[in-house]
């Protein structure tokens, strides 16, 4: 739990002291455990993320651990005063790395893989349906 409060900390003090601030925010990239899972998917048919529903898919609130808003929903819905879109590679039961600590399923996405296989290869490449700045967008681990 120290580490998260650090994390959320360090990323904090880092978008109010040297960011743009979260007005500016217009994209969410986030990883991690089912703490931020919404059960997103950035492949297939399904939707991403548009004004009608900024967490894409599936429909708002997702599919959370808590069975309704989790802290991404609150933040790109209740929290939201500009148009923020969320694109959450977040995997419930995710460890950091499965090479590290295996995961208590062989499906389970780690955040490594979140990063490295899901990420990288499609929304890294910064692709012309999703125009995404390092000026406008917040990255997340928790």
């Amino acid at each position: 739990m120290q580490l998260k409060s650090l994390f959320v900390l360090a990323t904090t003090t880092a978008v109010y002291a040297q960011g743009p601030g979260l007005a500016q925010i217009k994209h969410i990239f986030s990883f991690g455990d089912s703490y931020t899972d919404t059960g997103f998917s950035s492949s297939g048919t399904l939707a991403g993320p548009n004004v009608a529903n900024p967490l894409g898919n599936p429909n708002f609130p997702g599919i959370t651990s808590s069975g309704g808003e989790n802290w991404v929903g609150f933040l790109i819905n209740t929290f939201n005063k500009t148009r923020t879109f969320s694109y959450n590679f977040a995997f419930s039961g995710a460890t950091l790395d499965s090479s590290l600590a295996t995961p208590s399923s062989p499906s389970v996405v780690s955040v490594r893989n979140q990063i490295e296989q899901e990420f990288i290869p499609g929304l890294g490449k910064k692709p012309t349906s999703v125009p995404w700045t390092a000026a406008d967008s917040l990255f997340v681990i928790l």
